[in-house]
């Protein structure tokens, strides 16, 4: 197998409030590694982010609630990557009150293994 390290997805900017965004996907015939997931507050209120890691039909591998920092930046960067396979995804969503497009910026860092 043949990994390729690269920015899988993002920046992506958020939709409105409550609204499901898919920042990536696992392609058929590959497994990823995701090693961080960065999500960066555009804005100069707290914002409520959710992340979904895994298959959203039968339940997320990983689940996040992050409160982001009025102009901050929350990275999510274990030491064990999180593995995702043909067809799993990571979903976000911002569920702040009065969130608008592009509050919130998603970067997802990681590999893709090339069977």
């Amino acid at each position: 197998m043949g990994a390729r390290s690269a920015r899988l997805a993002g920046p992506v900017g958020s939709s409105a409030v409550n609204v499901l965004d898919t920042l990536y996907t696992c392609p058929a015939g590959k497994v990823a590694l995701i090693k961080s997931i960065r999500i960066v507050n555009n804005t100069g209120a707290v914002k409520d982010t959710v992340v979904g890691i895994g298959d959203p039909f039968y339940g997320y591998n990983r689940f996040l609630r992050v409160p982001v920092a009025a102009s901050g930046t929350y990275v999510d960067s274990d030491t064990d990557p999180v593995v995702l396979h043909a067809g799993q995804v990571i979903q976000a969503r911002v569920i702040q009150a009065g969130a608008v497009a592009g509050d919130v910026t998603y970067v997802i860092s990681g590999a893709e293994l090339i069977a």
